[in-house]
């Protein structure tokens, strides 16, 4: 008797993807993390604005692993923050001055539409424009200058940060381009040794940010069930790039918090367990859930570092507050935590039931905000106890966190 195989269930069994930690563990109410959980989930992990310009894009995931070259790609895309037009009577952008006047639409050694600075008083003879945008960040400063010769005025010294460069030819016109981390929200032009009626010439001032902040908008919901965390107020946004490097720890990308959060649909069903990679950076940060729609108290599950050693799985004794009523949740005494670290957690609770709630938050409890950083929330609404080991081994064969 011989046997008959598929060609096709051949070539599907060996292309069959690796099991990912939803493949082996369904049935999650939300899912969000910075690596791929499911593989048929083929959407992006989150979506970001960057500050620069506030453009946002989703960012997915590239083997399995969340794309920081494509989220750095986006970060740190240039975008013009200031471009200068000295044609008209008024010069754009506006010049608020020092020992100094301004004239726009000036004519100089056959170049027209220039700003004409002239010194009135040799104290601090300057000259500078705001609207540049916020500290922190590298630009890029362009600008065409002339500074006549035979004055006392030699050289300009000009930034939007320390130090400031000088520049120093004189009788001509010169193009000068120079790259900075930005510390002010001004760029300035300083005129050196200058005596009462020196003047310069300013044109084509031009200044681009090359690196930015990216904030997270949206943290997607692999589970299936579209329960997507979102924040949609930009104060409060958490960041995973910082002046144009992702932010890391213990060598995977990290969400970071101070004092901002999400908020998500995930409601009117009891949420047994949550497994969620976090780090906090101080005492009494609510990590999971929270609820402000009916006021009062409302407590999450909490870890709580007093030193970067000594790490509280609890908040006192263990409870936890739903629309008011006191609830009696589980919650293990045996968080796994990386010592060497001091500080990266995986968290497990079990046993809330969130029935009653409008909706829930993660990482915002009004009042007590969440500072530090996550990586991973899953979020079970059945009783996960059987797997438990499965699901914890899972998780630290990728972040390694004991």
């Amino acid at each position: 008797m011989s046997t008959i195989f598929n060609i096709s269930d051949k070539i599907q069994l060996i292309n069959n993807p690796q099991p990912l930690l939803l493949n082996y563990y369904g049935g999650a109410a939300a899912a969000y993390s910075l690596r791929q959980l499911d593989y048929n989930y083929t959407d992006a992990a989150i979506r970001v604005r960057r500050d620069s310009d506030n453009t946002e894009q989703d960012i997915s995931f590239v083997n399995g692993e969340l794309d920081t070259a494509s989220l750095l790609d986006f970060a740190n895309e240039e975008v013009l923050k200031l471009q200068s037009n000295y044609s008209g009577s008024t010069p754009s952008p506006g010049a608020a001055t020092s020992d100094l006047t301004v004239s726009s639409n000036q004519s100089i050694a056959g170049v027209n539409e220039a700003l004409k600075c002239t010194v009135t008083g040799t104290s601090a003879p300057y000259f500078y424009s705001s609207g540049i945008g916020a500290k922190g960040n590298n630009i890029r400063i362009s600008f065409d200058y002339y500074i006549p010769s035979g004055q006392s005025l030699d050289s300009i010294r000009v930034g939007a940060g320390t130090p400031e460069q000088n520049f120093t030819t004189t009788g001509q016109w010169a193009t000068a381009t120079f790259e900075q981390l930005q510390s002010y929200t001004f760029i300035i032009f300083r005129a050196n040794s200058a005596a009462v009626n020196d003047e310069f010439y300013i044109k084509n001032l031009t200044i681009t940010r090359i690196t930015s902040d990216a904030l997270v908008t949206t943290w997607y919901d692999q589970s299936g069930n579209g329960n997507n965390a979102t924040q949609t107020t930009a104060t409060v946004q958490p960041k995973i790039v910082s002046l144009g490097s992702t932010i890391t720890d213990n060598g995977k990308p990290t969400i970071e918090f101070n004092n901002q959060g999400f908020v998500t649909s995930l409601a009117g069903s009891p949420v047994f367990d949550f497994y969620a990679v976090t780090k906090t950076n101080a005492a009494d940060d609510y990590i999971f859930p929270d609820n402000n729609s009916f006021g009062g108290n409302y407590y999450g599950y909490i870890a709580r570092s007093d030193t970067s050693t000594t790490i509280y799985s609890e908040y006192g004794s263990p409870s936890l507050y739903v629309n008011g009523s006191l609830e009696n949740p589980i919650i293990r005494s045996d968080v796994k935590q990386l010592i060497s670290t001091g500080s990266e957690l995986m968290q497990v609770h079990q046993g809330a039931d969130t029935s009653s709630w409008s909706y829930i938050e993660l990482f915002n409890r009004t009042g007590f905000e969440f500072n530090g950083t996550s990586k991973e929330v899953i979020i079970y609404n059945t009783d996960q106890s059987s797997n438990r080991t499965g699901i914890e081994t899972n998780i630290n064969d990728f972040y390694s966190i004991y």
